[in-house]
């Protein structure tokens, strides 16, 4: 597949511009003036997605186109459920291996859901990250038998792992997040892990601990009261999700080991005696139901798999 092919004949000096600055829309509007004036639909697509201002009608375009050129923009790109924003995906499944194609590094990903780890193969461990993905969720495929994959390059940069659909039985995937070096990581989701208090607390002497931004914890079968006591090295944590009803141990452990930085926590405190309510009240915002979408793949956009 060539450059051109990669994105539906996207123009390679402006693909390169809007790889090298994800976040700036000027490259993508003048792109799509240029496609405008071609009178290819694409331009349309991208300055609707890109209007600071979209109305009901506008939105209804962005559907309708694609579900007409989703597949001919995709290039033959293998991405499954993909997500669109500001004119290209941004979110979107694949088979673990296609990380690393060439036409992949020419489309402006944030996040991907990961399959098929069973195609990893030595080039994968060699490869380096693409220029935008830092959100990694990691599927249902992926186990014990896969960690040693998170030592490969092309997970260095992550800025958010999500665990929650892998099937662990043993400390596996913990001991390769305490090795590895993870310079940018900010979100850790290890809901349903076989965490205990042992390996949180390895975890919490991590390099990237300090940074993070959110933890969520939720739906771990051994997640007790002792696990706050990790949190105080968590100098940067705002967020932290533990979708359950806190017992008196929990909140006392809470307000003991908890960084200052921390702001939300998601679980209920209804049955907590009233001062102690009181305490954690003032100090946090508890969310009692899952919060939004977070920061990195937060659009809602169009499924291309959908009619």
């Amino acid at each position: 597949m060539t450059e051109r092919e990669g994105l539906g004949r996207v123009d390679g000096k402006w693909l390169e511009a809007i790889l090298m600055d994800p976040t700036a829309d000027a490259p993508r509007l003048v792109f799509a003036d240029q496609l405008i004036a071609q009178r290819d639909p694409r331009g349309q697509f991208i300055a609707l997605q890109c209007a600071m201002v979209r109305t009901e009608s506008m939105l209804e375009t962005e559907s309708e186109l694609l579900k007409q050129h989703a597949s001919e923009w995709l290039g033959g790109l293998e991405l499954e459920n993909v997500e669109w924003r500001r004119g290209f995906p941004v979110k979107g499944s694949l088979a673990v291996h296609l990380l690393t194609s060439e036409a992949l590094a020419r489309v402006p990903l944030e996040s991907v859901r990961l399959t098929q780890f069973k195609k990893m193969d030595e080039a994968f461990f060699s490869a380096k990250s693409h220029p935008t993905v830092r959100s990694f969720q990691f599927g249902s495929a992926f186990s014990d038998l896969h960690c040693r994959a998170l030592s490969a390059p092309l997970f260095a940069r992550a800025v958010s792992f999500d665990f929650s659909s892998g099937t662990f039985a043993t400390s596996a995937l913990f001991d390769e997040l305490g090795k590895g070096q993870f310079a940018r990581l900010e979100e850790l989701v290890l809901d349903g892990t076989p965490l205990n208090d042992v390996a949180l607390s390895n975890l919490s002497r991590t390099r990237f601990w300090s940074r993070l931004d959110l933890l969520s914890l939720a739906n771990t079968p051994a997640l007790t009261p002792m696990m706050a006591t990790s949190l105080t090295a968590a100098t940067s944590l705002r967020t932290l999700k533990l979708k359950l009803e806190l017992d008196e141990r929990w909140g006392v452990s809470l307000l003991k080991h908890a960084p200052r930085s921390l702001r939300t926590v998601e679980a209920t405190i209804s049955k907590l005696p009233p001062l102690l309510r009181g305490q954690l009240e003032k100090r946090f915002s508890f969310e009692p139901e899952p919060l939004g979408a977070t920061a990195l793949g937060s659009y809602t956009g169009t499924n291309s798999s959908q009619p």
